[in-house]
């Protein structure tokens, strides 16, 4: 695996089908304890392999319950078996180690930092990396694996993650909390938070459980932000098809970093959302719950395919907005930001191969509203304007399918668009993605 934005991230030779994750935490004094279980399978013969891990000490490495040599040498755990695992054999790695995690030391976009010691909170997530800063890991999207989350913490903290808590196991003043995410997900949509949380459970009419974590004092304006949550999987099903997780809901922590991320199954939101006005709360969640379709289910092939979780993403609260009674936003907000990219300029001066485009950003724009977000959500607009409403949405609903719990690419979604409509669009998404001049689009010059 070698991503052209982040070649420090993900390992290849083994493809890891489960994470067992048995860690225990001291809150306040930011420590951890325990140990990560990996099992894989071997793609080649492996005389030896490594894990994506930063800073934690690592006290020692098995691999099928042998002892393991390992050097953990500038965020690389490399492990040398004491037998070469044969290609197409199942293995397991299990990694004890214990410490103080610290943020990711190759931290290139505002949501990487991995870990937050908030004081009397610790909080575990990251996008496009973070995960190896709590535990050894093959980071890289395309290797979704299953988790089982075991999280011990004492009184009165509550340690939350992904999928399905189904087990809380009671030891004096300890509580084990053990979490089943079931479905394959991608690394960076892991997240960890052990604090004092007030837990809002409910669940929708089809059984399944809507699960919200906030902070005792923002308990009550969580659940108020969090109560279309039903409302918007329910549109997002008839939209896409059917939710891809059997359980979902919200985390918020105050954490201060002001932003909200799509953490599967459980986007985790900045106490900042949750305090906002309920209208610029509601466009978060249901902003981070359509990534639970396109990113998580779906996710990118490698990074410079962000537009098709971002733009997708941007487009479905368009969608939502007028589905929940703004009439016509979505085409007011699509002319509007026509009209205001095709009045941006790249600076004097500016080789054109070196502007940033929405289909290769680079890792300084990876998260450009305008660039990634704003102009891949006019892309699919455009899009719908060229092939009529019944052929759009059935690209959304097929390309979904065709992908869901894997990966793709913005080639596969094109293959998508193309086989659906009939149409030769290659020109169309060079001119959209590839090119930093926005074309002309009458139906938006109005």
């Amino acid at each position: 695996m070698d991503d052209p934005y982040f070649p420090n991230l993900g390992n290849g030779g083994y493809d890891v089908q489960h994470y067992t994750i048995d860690l225990r935490f001291d809150v306040l004094n930011n420590q951890v304890e325990g140990s990560t279980t990996v099992e894989a399978q071997a793609l080649h013969d492996l005389s030896r392999f490594n894990l994506d891990f930063q800073k934690i000490d690592v006290e020692a490495v098995q691999v099928d319950d042998t002892d393991a040599a390992f050097e953990h040498i500038g965020g690389e755990l490399i492990i040398t078996p004491a037998a070469v695992i044969p290609e197409g054999q199942a293995f397991g790695v299990e990694v004890a180690y214990g410490g103080s995690p610290s943020s990711y030391p190759f931290k290139q976009t505002i949501a990487d930092l991995g870990w937050y010691d908030l004081g009397d909170m610790l909080v575990g997530m990251g996008e496009p990396a973070g995960s190896s800063t709590w535990f050894p890991v093959n980071e890289y999207p395309t290797d979704k694996a299953t988790y089982t989350f075991r999280l011990t913490a004492p009184l009165p903290y509550m340690a939350v993650a992904n999928g399905v808590l189904v087990e809380t196991i009671e030891e004096g003043d300890l509580r084990t909390f053990v979490w089943e995410m079931r479905h394959p997900m991608a690394s960076y949509l892991a997240v960890v938070a052990v604090g004092e949380f007030t837990e809002l459970p409910d669940e929708m009419d089809d059984g399944t459980p809507i699960r919200n974590f906030a902070p005792p004092e923002l308990a009550r304006r969580a659940e108020m932000a969090f109560a279309v949550t039903e409302q918007v999987i329910t549109f997002f099903e008839k939209t896409f098809g059917e939710y891809p997780f059997e359980s979902v809901g919200g985390l918020v922590v105050d954490g201060g970093f002001g932003f909200a991320l799509e953490t599967q199954g459980m986007p985790i939101y900045d106490a900042l959302i949750i305090r906002a006005p309920f209208e610029f709360s509601e466009e978060f969640v249901a902003h981070e719950l359509s990534h639970q379709w396109f990113g998580n289910s779906v996710s990118p092939a490698q990074w410079d395919d962000i537009w098709l979780n971002e733009g997708f993403a941007t487009y479905s609260t368009w969608l939502w907005r007028e589905h929940s009674g703004e009439a016509g936003i979505v085409s007011n907000l699509a002319q509007g930001l026509y009209l205001a990219l095709r009045e941006a300029r790249p600076r004097p001066g500016i080789n054109p191969a070196d502007i940033p485009v929405t289909g290769d950003p680079g890792v300084e724009a990876l998260f450009s509203n305008s660039l990634v977000y704003g102009r891949g959500a006019l892309t699919l607009h455009v899009l719908r304007l060229r092939v009529g409403d019944e052929i759009f949405f059935d690209i959304l609903r097929t390309y979904y399918d065709r992908f869901k719990y894997g990966n793709a690419s913005t080639g596969d979604f094109i293959a998508v668009a193309e086989e659906l409509s009939g149409e030769d669009l290659a020109a169309f998404f060079e001119t959209w993605l590839y090119q930093p001049t926005v074309p002309d689009v009458p139906e938006l010059a109005l």
